[in-house]
């Protein structure tokens, strides 16, 4: 039977194979690279310097790293394209092929071969996800040493989680219209939907904790302006906000208006300073909540997607008697 799923299903399985092997050699090679790179790749990586006219004003090399760095946001729909390659066909192909009237016969239950298959193809994603996500933070480690929703979406429980959870999404969606595009245009919307909700769903697993922005960071004036960094690297950074005196929540846009004009009215005032009635907040969690939150993220979304599978299995037998 596992040979038979093998034939039906090696495209895909060595596409994923193939796109697992190659973005994690060149994670690992741009990982390397950063961690051989000399001081122009520090002093461009520093917060204060994080543009691309640093990187390219130094030499050719700094240019092809802002250029990896670049790629951090679209990889976020990484487990998007996994799962289409995965979950979008499985079923649905054999429907309009009319295939699954054979393969059903082959001495095996239909709920056998179903399973069968989403084992290997599960099996396969849970592979190439997890060696991706090891790539990563590899790679992420060499340039920012300090946790952050960017390193979240990329650790090593949430992305197999989150691609195994669009896997069956995508399967759930493609079997239920009949149409495989239907599952790939879900799973990249769902997925999205997960890059937007994670900074709210770090807030209801846990409360992070709060502290003023001067106390949470260092700041360091040069020639130049002046540089941050987190007191404590290991926290898990989630954000800032500005208030007022009374407490009240301003809104992000008018906070960073208010503080531009301050500085500007003031050349000599200290660049990090704030004016008179603005507060600005800082959002983290203590490092030892990570692995926490990672369990709890990668939890939901394997709960979620069992239910998928379930449902995907309800179809079948509600379809094909």
């Amino acid at each position: 039977m596992f040979w038979l799923v093998w034939r039906r299903n090696r495209v895909a399985l060595l596409s994923l194979l193939i796109m697992g092997g190659l973005l994690s050699t060149v994670l690992l090679g741009a990982g390397l690279a950063f961690r051989a790179a000399g001081p122009e790749l520090a002093r461009c990586l520093d917060e204060l310097h994080m543009s691309s006219s640093c990187f390219y004003e130094q030499d050719g090399l700094l240019s092809v790293f802002w250029a990896a760095l670049s790629l951090d946001r679209p990889m976020v729909l990484l487990p998007a394209v996994l799962a289409m390659t995965a979950g979008a066909p499985l079923v649905v192909r054999e429907f309009h092929r009319g295939r699954h009237q054979f393969l059903w016969t082959q001495e095996r239950t239909r709920e056998q071969w179903f399973a069968g298959t989403v084992a290997v193809m599960f099996g396969a994603v849970l592979l190439v996800s997890l060696t991706i996500a090891a790539s990563m933070t590899f790679w992420k480690a060499q340039y920012s040493p300090h946790a952050d929703i960017g390193a979240f979406h990329h650790g090593m429980l949430v992305l197999p989680a989150r691609t195994l959870f669009l896997t069956a999404l995508c399967l759930l969606v493609s079997t239920a219209m009949r149409r495989r595009v239907i599952g790939v245009v879900t799973s990249l919307v769902a997925a999205w939907g997960l890059v937007l909700a994670t900074p709210f769903a770090l807030t209801v697993y846990t409360a992070p904790e709060t502290m003023p922005s001067a106390e949470y960071f260092e700041y360091e004036g040069d020639s130049d302006g002046y540089s941050v960094t987190p007191v404590d690297p290991s926290a898990f950074y989630l954000g800032t906000r500005f208030e007022d005196d009374a407490g009240h929540r301003i809104p992000d846009q008018h906070g960073y208006q208010l503080t531009w004009e301050h500085r500007n009215a003031d050349p000599d005032a200290e660049p990090w300073s704030l004016p008179d009635g603005l507060h600005e907040f800082v959002s983290y969690h203590p490092a030892d909540r990570y692995w926490l939150l990672q369990s709890i993220e990668a939890g939901v979304l394997l709960v979620l997607g069992t239910f998928c599978v379930g449902g995907t299995v309800w179809l079948l037998r509600r379809r094909t008697g």
